[in-house]
């Protein structure tokens, strides 16, 4: 067969998709059918050159385009990153040969936007891709590789150009491999770790001046021409165009004011954490830009100073000290699958792509989960922590723990027999009469049922996929069960303080109350910083708990630490997409992780005050909301002080 001449079935977005078409066409291709999301230049480009154009439509459920497909029995099926609709199985299999093309060296960027956080992440050379065709796209056979270097001048649209030329000589290269020599076609990876972005979305434009200089520079570059970046002055929201980089050699003073300046209109002077940036803004704002010198920007240091709810003041050096053999909590990402869809779960695919991460790890291996829970209970009898108990399991994770296959209440009676704490976070849709006396009887510490809501109408929305009834019905048995054994466990429900529960906080906490709950949490809403597309102004109670500006370190380095499902230690519930590596407990113990070199240093950051020059940290959207006063330790104080009254009012 002639390595010339084939016929192509297409699945692309605008962008790299006209790129594609156009090679293919070159080199002497057919392109016989193109997929496509909205009208646009691909479609139209399809059409000019022939194609059958299908807009906004599911290969895999349209019974006309799946016979288009099978009818022009197609050489190869190309998919580029950026279409977003899963090519299942059964299409891809009408053609002969399928691939993917994705424009970063995998298996990192995953995810569909790979060339803006590369720029964001201040990388100075990506690539692209050329893979065999998986069902999660981004994660097949590697084919072939090709390096592109970032230029410190280049944006997200001067880099994609590079990419886009990149992509379309891969698949040349490819096309011109006589068709039973390509399986012999591999690339091996530079054997970095596999890394998974999200989308990009506006907010991620929203620039802060209290990071530093090339910090600023790079998220610009990343997000320049599209989403564009902003920041705010006063009340003004004003789009920028470019930063350049001033000398840190300018005088110290507040991040996020504006110096007066002798430059020319569209350009301001800003102060950030390590000198100065010229911010140039686009062309709408250039009049009148004197007006805002000596101005500030909301991210300026002084922004939050005296509004902190609870921490007004650094923890003293015990507090600071006190875990430092062992962390009070292990939180576990037990499980992924979820059987609720929340409108404001980070974890959902409107909101992230994390789930297809674990996609090979959905559940957290019954050993590994032993391995930790034994771990936790030597803590206490080695005498680790405070007491002499053992530390916390906290049980979570991206979806419902219930749903593990092994049996999470088998693995929670394992972790009490071991010595561990436990405390269980769950939706309750999935607690049987039988698991709710299995744990009342193991003595589990702790129940934490999310509720998000005091009324079946609210229920519905912010839980979106579970019965009220049910989760009334389990209630009420756990509680009287609890308090006929007088077992030891707390029971507390958990309500997000979100827009759909604006106003209704204490109808929500009086109904759990009278219902028997010993506690209610009212959890501040957070957003994960630009690992997810949540929308910030969810949120019913953006008061802070802790001046991060003053110094006040961030309590959760010196309390906690997260481990994924494969058992790699995260720094925090912060990085759900889990940028940091610690340490697998796998390979190493718990122990050996919190005390190494990484956490030591993270927390002694924090301790000094600097906690803000780490990168995952300087991006946290959601550190002002941790407080070393108001929390888990608080919570379970008063719900023990309740569970006692209530048993306590039955002798």
């Amino acid at each position: 067969m002639s390595v010339t001449g084939f016929t192509v079935v297409l699945f692309a977005a605008h962008g790299y998709g006209e790129h594609v078409l156009s090679r293919l066409c070159a080199e002497g291709h057919t392109a016989a059918i193109v997929f496509t999301m909205g009208e646009g230049t691909l479609s139209k480009a399809a059409r000019a050159c022939g194609a059958s154009a299908f807009v906004d439509v599911d290969a895999g459920k349209s019974a006309s385009a799946f016979e288009a497909i099978r009818a022009c029995e197609p050489d190869l099926l190309v998919v580029v990153n950026g279409y977003d609709r899963t090519v299942s199985t059964h299409v891809a299999r009408l053609a002969r040969d399928a691939v993917y093309l994705h424009p970063s060296l995998l298996p990192r960027y995953r995810g569909p936007a790979p060339s803006n956080w590369a720029l964001i992440e201040g990388e100075s050379e990506t690539g692209v891709t050329l893979s065999k065709l998986a069902r999660q796209n981004d994660a097949g056979a590697i084919l072939a590789q090709r390096r592109v270097r970032i230029e410190s001048a280049d944006t997200d649209g001067s880099l994609r150009e590079k990419l886009a030329l990149g992509i379309c000589d891969l698949i040349a290269r490819y096309c011109a491999v006589p068709r039973d020599e390509r399986g012999m076609l591999s690339a091996v990876s530079d054997g970095a770790e596999s890394t998974v972005f999200p989308g990009i979305s506006s907010r991620d434009g929203h620039i802060r001046f209290d990071q530093s200089a090339a910090k600023i520079a790079d998220r610009v570059r990343g997000v320049t021409p599209q989403p564009g970046a902003y920041t705010d002055i006063g009340e003004r929201e004003v789009r920028i165009t470019s930063v350049s980089l001033e000398s840190s050699d300018v005088s110290r003073g507040v991040p996020g004011e504006i110096l007066p300046s002798d430059a020319r209109r569209g350009e301001l002077l800003v102060r950030c954490s390590d000198g100065c940036v010229r911010v140039r803004l686009a062309e709408e704002y250039r009049e009148g830009d004197e007006r805002f010198a000596g101005r500030r920007t909301p991210f300026s240091a002084d922004a939050l100073t005296g509004g902190a709810a609870y921490d007004a003041d650094a923890p003293s050096d015990e507090e600071l000290t006190r875990y430092s053999e062992f962390p009070d909590m292990v939180v576990l990402a037990a499980a992924y699958p979820c059987n609720a869809h929340c409108p404001n779960c980070p974890y959902v695919p409107e909101n992230s792509s994390i789930r297809m991460k674990y996609a090979d790890a959905q559940f957290m291996d019954p050993k590994l989960f032993m391995k930790i829970a034994d771990e936790c209970g030597e803590a206490g009898r080695r005498g680790w922590l405070p007491g002499g108990v053992g530390s916390f399991v906290r049980i979570t994770g991206g979806g419902e723990p219930m749903l593990h296959p092994y049996g999470m209440t088998t693995l929670v009676e394992y972790a009490m027999n071991a010595g561990a704490r436990v405390y269980l976070n769950t939706n309750g849709s999935l607690l049987a009469a039988n698991d709710i006396d299995r744990l009342l009887a193991c003595g589990i510490d702790n129940i934490e049922v999310s509720v998000d809501a005091g009324d079946p109408q609210t229920y519905a929305i912010v839980r979106k996929g579970l019965n009220w009834e049910k989760l009334l019905e389990t209630m009420r048995y756990m509680i009287a069960r609890r308090n006929q054994t007088r077992a030891a466990a707390t029971i507390e429900v958990s309500v997000i303080n979100q827009a759909a529960a604006a106003g209704h906080i204490a109808q929500i906490e009086a109904f759990w109350y009278d219902l028997g709950v010993d506690n209610v949490i009212v959890r501040k809403f957070l957003t994960w910083g630009s690992s997810t597309a949540i929308d910030p102004n969810a949120s019913a109670d953006p008061s802070t708990y802790l001046d991060r500006d003053a110094g006040v370190p961030c309590p959760y380095p010196f309390q906690r630490l997260n481990i994924d499902s494969r058992g790699k230690v995260e720094v925090c519930g912060f990085d759900i997409t889990g940028r940091t590596d610690m340490g697998n407990v796998r390979e190493r113990s718990i122990r050996d992780v919190w005390r190494g070199a990484l956490f030591s240093w993270w927390r002694e950051k924090h301790r000094c005050g600097q906690g803000g020059d780490i990168p995952l940290c300087a991006e946290c959207p959601d550190w002002k909301y941790r407080s070393w006063k108001h929390n888990y330790r608080k919570a379970l104080g008063r719900a023990r002080e309740r569970r006692d009254a209530a048993i306590g009012s039955l002798s």
